[in-house]
């Protein structure tokens, strides 16, 4: 039974920044990132202070959305990151809206002009020769290959995201049976997941260990005489894949998110049944599995084989 009395907090408790308590509904540490880069930006861009206080809130009306879109428009955003900022402020009025704190969020689909979805989504992808090329190139590196050669297979077969790539630990490492699987504590649902890894990948994982001298700690570490031995960031990763991608010579752009979407795609063509590859892959959505499905349709049997002059 519930006492007579809740101590909740009064809103001036939190009226003169809004931001923490709306972040501490977020489990991902790059969920709250993402939506406290975007939320500041558009504060900022409208209020002297750019705090999320509740005076400001109360202020935005459709009109500041509109223009923010129209300020990303000619600032060169991509579709794509325009919507995901949007989006950002749409789910903060949401969550302000539910709360009480405003009346109605101001972002309103009939008076705020977004630009239209692409109904088809692009996936950029290595074909099999270029990431066998990539695994090459990085096994051939005089001073780093034991450690590029295990991370591209990594990338390749376990299709980590970055940031997952770069929090693990050889202790996220466990045996099931037969199998080895990664423990992963940080994704991008916030929630700790697992996935397969394969025999060859597991072999260039003890690989390194052993060059380490240990089997604990970071999996991948600098090689630097700056910082020799430390955590490997997201961005160093994805640097290391930017710069095999160049050595092999693909010109378009290349990160670490290329070789997940690599591996599930090559996943796709061989066969592998459409829940295999959304379990390996950790996708919350089949929509999203389908879409590499999809893809590989599209240009397998494209209307244009089918022109002959």
């Amino acid at each position: 039974m519930l006492p007579e009395k809740l101590p909740l907090p009064a809103a001036s408790a939190f009226a003169d920044d809004l931001l923490p308590l709306f972040l501490s509904r977020c489990r991902s540490e790059n969920t709250r990132r993402a939506y406290r880069n975007d939320l500041e930006e558009f504060f900022g861009l409208f209020f002297e202070d750019g705090r999320l206080s509740l005076e400001n809130v109360s202020k935005v009306t459709f009109a500041h959305v509109n223009l923010y879109i129209e300020h990303l428009k000619r600032s060169g955003c991509a579709e794509n990151t325009l919507r995901r900022k949007i989006s950002s402020v749409s789910s903060f009025f949401k969550w302000a809206e539910a709360v009480e704190l405003v009346d109605r969020s101001p972002v309103v689909r009939l008076l705020v002009q977004l630009p239209r979805a692409s109904k088809e989504r692009h996936i950029v992808t290595l074909s099999r020769e270029e990431a066998r090329q990539m695994l090459e190139a990085a096994r051939a590196h005089p001073r780093t290959g034991i450690r590029d050669e295990a991370l591209v297979r990594v990338l390749l077969y376990c299709w980590l995201r970055r940031s997952e790539a770069a929090a693990m630990n050889f202790e996220h490492i466990r045996k099931i049976g037969a199998h080895y699987v990664l423990r992963l504590p940080r994704t991008k649902k916030g929630t700790e997941e697992i996935v397969k890894i394969p025999p060859h990948c597991m072999t260039s994982l003890e690989r390194l260990a052993a060059f380490y001298g240990e089997a604990r700690g970071p999996v991948w570490r600098s090689f630097s005489n700056n910082s020799r031995g430390r955590r490997l960031s997201a961005q160093s990763i994805y640097n290391i894949v930017a710069r095999l991608a160049r050595e092999i010579g693909l010109d378009r752009r290349i990160g670490a998110h290329t070789l997940r979407h690599t591996g599930i795609t090559l996943a796709v063509q061989g066969g592998a049944p459409l829940h295999k590859v959304r379990t390996q892959a950790r996708h919350a959505d089949i929509q999203t599995t389908m879409v590499y499905v999809h893809q590989q349709d599209f240009l397998d049997d494209n209307a244009a084989d089918y022109v002959h002059l």
